[in-house]
């Protein structure tokens, strides 16, 4: 067996703080994350139009854990694998022993966050969040679809926050010891905690001094305007930033941020009659994710 071998997956969902729980546990002394946060090997039967094609094989998706022989913990963390249909069986065949995260959300609060996030980074083309949950039936049949699109998954909001069954695929697998369940709001409210017990779960020191600064990436594409020229050209975007470090790289992508459009912003709250109609249709749903879980969810129905 391959001593670098993952053995812990961060599977999703995506807005619920994986980001910074990635480098939470990446400061951990025994635990190797890796650099990028998301290859999304394991996630095959979703449409991806870049960086997956990167890690496309075996031997290439374990080069991301050619440095972490010495780490008893190695992790990575896709959000998305949460949501494939696929993943969690090529998972459990790649290393059944592995350890899994799960974060999750509020669903309501997760689709807006998706929402704007989708607005920010390029690939949502519908201002209007009222808009963009009425075009899900089209966009599920494949139509209007914004060109370039990533991932046409991150645009089915409501289908990406319907969270039972897909947990349910990972407790079907893994033994529930082997699950971690964390939730946004613990994530947010004491993260301390949060890792202590999560380092418990994953064996290792809980005593770790770690940075708790959140990372959000969606703050980051505030200045990083290059986001558009990396969705238009993905492909390009990807080989010159392996070919170009330092300080280069920083002079370019702040000269290219200088002429590529600024990023939209969405900034104002859900309108309160697309919350009340979100609760319900996700009201059976927490139901059942909480059953499943074992975990009170009331809370999210407020």
């Amino acid at each position: 067996m391959n001593v670098s071998k993952p053995n812990l997956f961060l599977v999703g969902a995506p807005k619920c703080g994986t980001t910074s729980l990635h480098n939470y546990l990446g400061q951990h002394p025994g635990i190797f994350m890796s650099d990028p946060k998301e290859p999304h090997y394991f996630s095959t039967d979703l449409q991806w139009r870049f960086l997956a094609e990167t890690f496309n094989t075996e031997a290439s998706y374990l080069k991301l854990f050619g440095n972490a022989a010495g780490y008893s913990t190695r992790g990575e963390s896709s959000v998305w694998y949460l949501y494939s249909k696929v993943a969690a069986q090529q998972i459990y065949d790649f290393n059944p022993d592995a350890k899994i995260v799960i974060t999750l959300r509020n669903p309501v609060e997760m689709v807006y966050s998706l929402f704007r996030f989708a607005v920010k980074n390029g690939s949502e083309t519908i201002r209007s969040f009222r808009d963009a949950l009425a075009a899900e039936p089209a966009r599920t049949r494949g139509e209007n679809l914004p060109a370039p699109l990533n991932l046409r998954t991150a645009l089915l909001y409501r289908d990406a926050a319907s969270f039972a069954g897909q947990v349910e695929r990972y407790m079907s697998l893994f033994h529930r010891s082997q699950v971690c369940v964390v939730l946004f709001d613990d994530l947010a409210d004491k993260p301390q905690q949060v890792c202590s017990d999560l380092f418990g779960f994953l064996e290792q020191p809980t005593d770790a001094v770690i940075d708790l600064e959140p990372r959000n990436v969606t703050a980051k594409l505030d200045i990083e305007r290059v986001v558009w020229l990396r969705r238009r050209f993905p492909r390009q975007f990807h080989f010159a930033s392996k070919l170009v470090s330092g300080w280069p790289k920083r002079t370019i992508l702040g000269a290219l941020n200088g002429v590529c459009p600024k990023p939209v912003t969405i900034n104002e709250p859900m309108a309160s009659d697309i919350r009340a109609e979100l609760r319900d249709y996700f009201r059976p749903d927490v139901k059942r994710l909480s059953q499943i879980i074992q975990r009170d969810l009331s809370h999210w129905d407020r």
